[in-house]
């Protein structure tokens, strides 16, 4: 278990949590002790190479074949090995994290190499743009085109084919999706339709009109060039969850698209669905997106108080996210949510900027990249350059059925800023298309007590005890361990308690 990161060290939390998850803090913590003096007596001469503290355990001096010969590896899971074959530790965290490993190193049978190895099957994407000439205004659907497939590629795995007539000729695939980008021009404007199909399912699963007066550059350059793009790469992610076809190639993706639209909801029952959904997308096919969103969900199921164990939550996160980082490539989205694991429950300031400032050069219109690149300019104190990346975000993912989500971080912005009131608004908005997001509305119960009133607060708090069964008044304004950091930073816990 301590040789499967790269530095072979592991917290006594994490393996406390996963050899011993049916037993109590002390018991469990009794029982590491125990076993570290055993593995040392075996070790005899060697067992200084096994090093712990209060905090940690580590290895030195020691490789696996793992590091050594992965090609070997590869080799042994094809002909019918496992890892880890013939274990047997009865412990349901242990044999969770036993199958995420197997299926990381293709022991299902589905993949027979490690991510550096070859890739996942991916979704086919195609893409035909038809209807206007040539010259520089026939640049910007071709751009448009190009730009939705890039977000699509961030979103999931695909395999973009450019079909027209001087491209070669596929053989239709029975699953995946379809862009078309049909364009006319009439009086010095661009009109565009754009439609994304299922192909399984043989109808359309989105369609938007939009026209660009002017210069081509300038649309690109535009708002609604970038909004355009992202919401039609969101409703291609969203019709890959309507794709329920167990029995394709491409099953694994769309229990990953499941997942994430489950994981928007943010209702309790559809955060646990959507982390058995990702667990069984990550068995049968281990993508770098479906890591990093089981990275995310390991936050998000923490800061909604769907989990309680904090120290185990970020544990779990950054060996995911160390899962996502492993595979070949660069993507906007995964370096997205590794920058947000690195600051929210990591508490890595520099690592979470470094992320985020490499997703935002990757993709530009990628919003999780700027939300993720804004929420690292507000914890360094520099409000004005994180306000000018929130705002791209929440500009590029106005239309999209989850753009709620990326006006959060303005709303921050704002509460840094001291404007309670532009705070209020923007998350009295998000709780109106997010009724069970519980970090607008604990804002919001605060504010409200902090302002005095009184009628409001015990509307929002009523209305987060819904969300959050389990959830009091006392837990937010005096539980240090309740998720409630920036207001409470900022002192709005304690005014609130003095003003109610």
């Amino acid at each position: 278990m301590i040789c499967t990161v790269p530095d072979h060290r592991r917290t006594r939390r994490w393996l406390e949590a996963r050899l011993w998850s049916d037993r109590g803090a002390t018991q469990a913590s009794g029982s590491l002790r125990q076993s570290l003096y055993e593995v040392r007596q075996a070790l005899g001469p060697h067992a200084g190479l096994l090093g712990s503290d209060r905090d940690m355990v580590w290895l030195s001096g020691v490789v696996t074949d793992l590091e050594t010969d992965p090609a070997g590896v590869a080799d042994a899971i094809a002909s019918g090995r496992e890892f880890l074959e013939g274990i047997d530790i009865r412990d349901d965290a242990f044999e969770d994290w036993l199958s995420a490993e197997r299926a990381r190193l293709g022991t299902r049978g589905r993949m027979v190499r490690h991510p550096e190895a070859a890739g996942p099957r991916r979704v086919p994407l195609l893409v035909q743009v038809s209807g206007i000439g040539e010259g520089p205004v026939a640049f910007l659907p071709i751009a448009l085109a190009s730009e939705i497939s890039r977000l699509i590629d961030d979103l999931a795995e695909v395999e973009i084919h450019h079909l027209g007539p001087g491209s070669a000729a596929i053989e239709a695939p029975e699953r995946g999706l379809r862009l078309t980008i049909e364009a006319a021009q009439f009086d010095g404007t661009l009109h565009l339709v754009a439609t994304i199909t299922n192909i399984a399912q043989r109808r359309v699963a989105w369609t938007r009109r939009a026209r660009f007066p002017g210069h081509p550059a300038a649309a690109i350059e535009s708002g609604d060039f970038a909004r355009l793009a992202y919401e039609a790469a969101e409703a291609a992610h969203a019709a890959l969850s309507l794709a329920v076809a167990p029995d394709s190639e491409i099953w694994a993706q769309v229990r990953q698209a499941q997942a994430v639209r489950a994981i928007f909801t943010f209702e309790r029952e559809q955060l646990l669905r959507a982390d058995r959904l990702l667990r069984e997308s990550i068995d049968v096919m281990p993508t770098a997106q479906a890591w990093a969103w089981r990275a995310f969900l390991c936050q998000t199921l923490t800061l909604e108080r769907v989990r309680h164990d904090f120290a185990a939550a970020r544990d779990e996160a950054e060996s995911h996210t160390f899962h996502a980082l492993s595979f070949p490539g660069r993507n906007a989205t995964v370096l997205a949510m590794v920058s947000q694991i690195s600051a929210m429950l990591a508490m890595d300031a520099a690592a979470a900027f470094a992320s985020a400032h490499e997703a935002v050069q990757i993709n530009p219109l990628n919003p999780y990249a700027q939300y993720a690149l804004a929420a690292a300019y507000l914890r360094a104190g520099d409000l004005k350059a994180a306000a000018g990346h929130g705002r791209t975000a929440a500009d590029i993912s106005e239309n999209a059925a989850n753009g709620f989500f990326f006006q959060g971080i303005s709303a921050l912005i704002a509460l840094a800023a001291g404007d309670y009131e532009e705070c209020m608004r923007i998350y009295s908005a998000i709780s109106v298309r997010a009724p069970h997001f519980r970090a607008p509305l604990r804002a919001l119960t605060v504010l409200s007590l902090a302002k005095g009133d009184l009628a409001r607060a015990e509307r929002h708090a009523a209305a987060l005890a819904r969300a959050e069964p389990c959830f009091t008044l006392e837990s937010l304004l005096h539980d240090e361990n309740y998720p409630a950091v920036t207001l409470r930073k900022m002192g709005l816990l304690h005014l609130a308690d003095q003003r109610r």
